[in-house]
């Protein structure tokens, strides 16, 4: 009960604000809805760990619990600022997950949650089509791949962080993603 009640509360700014957006290309109107509820669910995940245990990893070979939230905002900044909005990296330095509380940790996830909604709901039709510019793939890249790609990493992140919720017997918040 007290994760629903946190889950509509996380889940009504972004709500509020993709009803205020009006998508501007077919593909954001179609996953529009896909994209709140992601990083909807990745708010309520952050949230569920205690602020003591962002520093908990399984082993030292693989990122903390922040640190897995740290590499999501970085990725995206880097994803959506290199590659869709064509204005490089916007952050000046490397976050170090290690140095900030899970307030900054959770604040880090909705600034650059923000940056992305903005290049995604404005996003032209022609402009979602563009090839990617200097993307590293050796395949040619459309910028409606890179939003793929982002929600497909942050995914492939907070997995990690289910697993490591019930590694320290906290029950992870319930999936939403249809």
């Amino acid at each position: 009960m007290k994760y629903r009640f946190l889950s509509l509360f996380l889940f009504l700014p972004f709500l509020a604000f993709a009803q205020q957006k009006e998508a501007k290309s077919a593909f954001t109107q179609e996953f529009a809805k896909v994209w709140e509820r992601a990083k909807v669910y990745t708010l309520e995940v952050a949230e569920a760990m205690p602020a003591e245990k962002y520093s908990y990893r399984p082993n030292e070979d693989v990122l903390t619990y922040g640190g897995h939230l740290i590499h999501i905002v970085e990725n995206w900044y880097g994803l959506c600022g290199r590659f869709i909005k064509e204005e490089g990296y916007p952050l000046n330095d490397r976050l170090d997950a290690s140095a900030l509380s899970k307030e900054e940790i959770i604040q880090h996830l909705h600034d650059v949650f923000a940056y992305a909604d903005e290049a995604f709901y404005s996003i032209t039709d022609e402009e979602i089509n563009e090839l990617a510019p200097r993307f590293w793939s050796k395949d040619p890249t459309s910028k409606k791949i890179i939003f793929l790609l982002m929600r497909d990493h942050m995914t492939h992140h907070r997995g990690m962080l289910v697993l490591y919720l019930r590694e320290n017997g906290i029950k992870p918040p319930g999936f939403r993603g249809w």
